[in-house]
């Protein structure tokens, strides 16, 4: 029985290997055969981190409706409200560095690099002032005694305190890069 199935396996290797489907790494070509190669660790990296990223954030927005839902008052009357100016500021800016972000892709594919590098620059600095105000967004809601006990205190200071990791993580490998 072993016999034949070394016979089975042998004759499927010819078969494989009379249509061009088999690589033994013997090949000039390097032993892909035209297959596609793998992906270098970085890319590996890049993805396995972009997958977590997003099954984290889906988790925490599940979480943030799932919790809404359930409150009799969203948010509650007593807290605090956001100040308009700094939200609409952080807005801005990270609308603008989203933009120079896709500008810099854009820009880095047509091997025009002196633009790329100013889009990422400008990116950076877009970046930072959305992580600045957001600062001073959570300064004066602590300040106002902004409950990190209830409910809406701490999913706000979750959801916003990934984000905020999620902006420095991605700022930092766009220039370890």
């Amino acid at each position: 029985m072993l016999k034949s199935s070394f016979a089975k396996l042998n004759m499927s290797r010819t078969l494989f290997e009379q249509s061009g489907q088999w690589d033994d790494g013997s090949s000039e070509a390097g032993g892909t055969n035209g297959l596609p190669t793998p992906i270098d660790n970085s890319g590996f990296v890049f993805f396995l981190s972009l997958a977590v990223d997003a099954m984290l954030f889906a988790g925490l927005v599940a979480t943030y409706f799932v919790l809404r839902s359930g409150a009799e008052s969203w948010p509650p009357a007593d807290l605090p409200h956001l100040d308009s100016s700094i939200a609409l500021r952080s807005t801005i800016s990270l609308a603008v560095a989203a933009m120079c972000l896709t500008g810099m892709v854009f820009f880095q594919n047509r091997n025009a690099l002196r633009i790329m590098r100013a889009s990422l620059i400008t990116a950076f600095l877009f970046l930072t002032t959305f992580l600045v105000l957001n600062g001073i967004e959570w300064k004066s809601l602590l300040a106002n005694a902004t409950p990190l006990r209830t409910i809406f205190g701490g999913i706000y200071f979750i959801l916003t305190g990934v984000f905020h990791l999620h902006i420095a993580g991605g700022a930092i490998y766009v220039l370890a890069k």
